[in-house]
């Protein structure tokens, strides 16, 4: 997605990831526009990171002042177990009342066909739209955020070792980037396509 690096020369022999070497190169080259991201997105460091490159960002005002934030959360039960989700949405909505004085920012949860709708449906009071995913459109390892049409946020489940699994990824403001993340992951086709959770669709 991003035609960067090739990950696979941080893969060690038996199969972990070297995620010292990795983070340190991508600090050492940062081009300022992409930053990486080592945890879920959510997380404050990276909360704060995606925060600051919405604010930077090329955020179209000319509009009606109402954007999206699209979110593929991945697979498992353990994703937003805290209230660190919440408090992203919020830290993302604030940015974008203060660029556009007073724009919104709706949220959508896509969830993976592999997910308990059950377990989705704890997220109902957190975002404003949850749909389930088509069977097999995504790894259920990914992750994936797309604020407002012009950052992007893309993470993956890699081993530490055989017992330790940590998201890495990277979040970008690249205009020419974020416009290829959305094309290539069909995130908006997933919303289209998918099943609606929540709230229930007008009868």
């Amino acid at each position: 997605m991003f035609n960067h690096h090739d990950w696979s020369r941080w893969l060690r022999t038996e199969g972990t990831f070297d995620l010292a070497g990795w983070y340190q190169e991508e600090m050492d080259n940062n081009p300022g526009q992409t930053v990486p991201l080592v945890g879920y997105p959510y997380v404050e460091r990276n909360r704060r990171a995606v925060a600051d490159l919405l604010v930077d960002a090329a955020l179209d005002v000319s509009g009606d002042h109402r954007w999206q934030i699209w979110w593929l959360r991945p697979g498992g039960s353990l994703w937003g177990a805290t209230e660190d989700v919440p408090a992203t949405l919020e830290a993302l909505r604030g940015v974008i009342r203060s660029r556009s004085k007073g724009g919104t920012l709706s949220s959508v949860l896509v969830s993976p066909a592999s997910t308990a709708d059950q377990l989705s449906q704890k997220f109902s009071r957190v975002f404003d739209m949850g749909v389930r995913a088509p069977v097999k459109k995504m790894p259920t390892a990914l992750e994936l955020v797309l604020i407002a049409d012009c950052v992007a946020v893309v993470s993956m489940m890699v081993a530490l070792s055989d017992s330790v699994s940590v998201p890495i990824g990277y979040a970008t403001m690249d205009h020419t980037l974020v416009r290829r993340i959305a094309e290539l992951t069909g995130l908006g086709e997933l919303v289209r396509e998918g099943t609606r959770l929540w709230p229930q669709a007008n009868r």
